[in-house]
């Protein structure tokens, strides 16, 4: 089962403290990625998107840029984008949360 680094949830009312949350209740699941990429980029995205988690952010330290991923299948997402250090992501979930890949990963 892969553990990211971050999980963005939605709201629930007793804060997940009766169940654990499901992937329909995950918005966007990161991972901070330096010497596991190659494993991040394969084979945590793989299993992402089979579990239907609708975004996933892969942050590469070195390459300073973010990979992300979105409309998932069973075979994987339909969607992928990398965004470089001078350029600005959002999560899908959240239009308004603008977000800059230099914001997330300093110099």
């Amino acid at each position: 089962m892969p553990q990211p680094d971050l999980v963005l949830l939605k709201p629930h009312r007793d804060g997940y403290f009766s169940a654990h949350p499901a992937a329909a209740d995950v918005i966007l699941v990161t991972d901070v990625s330096d010497s596991t990429l190659r494993f991040d980029l394969g084979t945590k995205v793989h299993l992402y998107a089979r579990a239907e988690i609708e975004e996933a952010w892969i942050i590469d330290i070195s390459a300073r840029s973010i990979h992300a991923f979105r409309d998932p299948r069973s075979a994987g997402y339909r969607t992928s984008l990398r965004v470089r250090p001078t350029e600005a992501l959002h999560p899908l979930a959240l239009p308004e949360a603008t977000l800059t890949v230099a914001s997330l990963v300093p110099p």
